[in-house]
């Protein structure tokens, strides 16, 4: 909590301090309150491996895929990789018609226009290509969580905080 604290001190618009406060509660409900509700859902417990995505981005799956496919010829294997591939493409359309939204969008005044154009640049490459800022790292981590529908973001504090440290430096 003292981490975050610290990040709601350097918001600098009414839109950062929306994305702490969102991050901030869902990590401390995650954490504080269990509710059955949370859990029905078809029993289907996880936690998405965001820290990897962060620091590799999606489109590095792709790369372990064609990997995988030059070393084997077993046919179960290369069906499980061809459906992996598809799970991917779908990500990729997925979060394009989201891009293709925001793009017709158009703002209303210039704060508006420079949270639009700073979401739509996140969303052009996030979670497909390593984030490099906090702010990144959180479009990533919601993209992640959305598209698993895993809303338990796990540790977030400490695969956040390295991105959120980057930026006081």
């Amino acid at each position: 909590a003292q981490k975050f604290e610290r990040l709601r001190e350097l918001c600098e618009n009414s839109a950062e301090e929306n994305i702490y406060r969102l991050v901030y509660n869902d990590s401390r409900a995650a954490a504080n309150n269990i509710s059955p509700c949370r859990y029905d859902h078809g029993g289907t417990h996880n936690i998405p491996d965001i820290p990897t995505v962060l620091q590799n981005g999606l489109l590095e799956y792709q790369t372990k895929i064609d990997n995988e496919r030059k070393h084997t010829d077993d046919v179960n294997k290369l069906r499980f990789l061809d459906g992996m591939e598809e799970v991917l493409q779908a990500v990729i359309n997925f979060v394009g018609r989201y891009v293709e939204n925001l793009e017709k969008y158009i703002p209303e005044t210039d704060k508006q226009r420079e949270n639009h154009d700073k979401l739509l640049s996140a969303m052009k490459k996030v979670p497909f290509y390593p984030a490099e800022s906090f702010y990144e790292a959180v479009v990533s981590c919601y993209c992640v969580m959305y598209l698993t529908c895993c809303y338990e973001p796990g540790r977030i504090d400490e695969y956040l905080y390295p991105y959120y440290q980057k930026e006081l430096d």
